[in-house]
C-alpha cells in the first residue's frame, strides 16, 4: 500500500458526499451520563445484538431501586446479592460477565482516586481521551478485549478513528486526518 494523500483523501470525500448520510442522528448509546450503564453497555455488546439484547438489560440497571447512580453504588449490590445473585439483577446468566463488570467498575474506581477526577463519568472521560490503542497491552481488565476496549473509549467520547489511531501508533497515514468531525465539516 502506498502513502496516503490528499488527492486520496479527495477521493475519498468525493464517495462520501455520493451517500445518504445523515448528521444529525445521534446515537443515544453515546449520551450517558451513568458510568455504570456505560461499563454494563461495554460488558454487554460483546459478541450480543444491541436492540435485543444489550438494551433490554440496561433497562433493568436503570430501574434499580435505590438507583445505581454510581461505581460504588453498582460494586456494592455486586458485593451484597453476589455475582450470582447480580446475574439475575441484569438477567444474564453469566457470571463470567458480571466479573468482568466487576473488575472494570474496581478499574475505573482506582482510576478516579489516582487522578482526582470530579466523579465517576469523568473518570471515564478523561480516561477515554488519555489513551490510546497502544495503551492496552498495559489495560489488563479480564474479559476486555481489543475491540471492547476500542468501544469503551467510544461510549467515553473518545476520537477511535483508524487514522487518529494509528497516529497513536506511528502510521505513516495518520498524517492525514479523517476524523468524524472533519469528514462531517467537508460534506457539509
Amino acid at each position: 500500500m502506498g502513502k496516503v494523500n490528499e488527492a486520496d483523501v479527495a477521493k475519498l470525500l468525493a464517495y462520501f458526499r455520493q451517500l445518504p448520510l445523515d448528521f444529525q442522528a445521534n446515537a443515544p448509546e453515546f449520551n450517558y451520563t451513568s458510568a455504570v450503564l456505560v461499563l454494563a453497555d461495554a460488558v454487554l455488546s460483546a459478541h450480543r445484538k444491541y436492540e435485543g439484547f444489550v438494551k433490554p438489560r440496561l433497562g433493568l440497571l436503570r430501574a434499580q431501586n435505590p438507583p445505581l447512580a454510581t461505581l460504588d453504588d453498582l460494586l456494592g449490590l455486586i458485593e451484597r446479592v453476589s455475582v450470582d445473585g447480580f446475574c439475575k439483577v441484569w438477567n444474564y446468566q453469566y457470571p463470567d460477565k458480571v466479573k468482568t463488570l466487576q473488575e472494570l467498575a474496581g478499574y475505573f474506581k482506582h482510576y478516579q482516586l489516582k487522578h482526582q477526577t470530579a466523579n465517576d463519568m469523568s473518570a471515564l472521560k478523561h480516561w477515554a481521551n488519555a489513551v490510546s490503542p497502544a495503551d492496552f497491552p498495559s489495560f489488563r481488565v479480564p474479559g476486555i478485549g481489543f475491540t471492547t476496549f476500542q468501544y469503551l473509549r467510544m461510549l467515553c467520547g473518545a476520537d477511535t478513528t483508524p487514522l487518529r489511531d494509528q497516529e497513536a501508533c506511528g502510521s505513516e497515514v495518520a498524517a492525514y486526518s479523517l476524523s468524524p468531525n472533519r469528514v462531517r465539516r467537508e460534506l457539509q
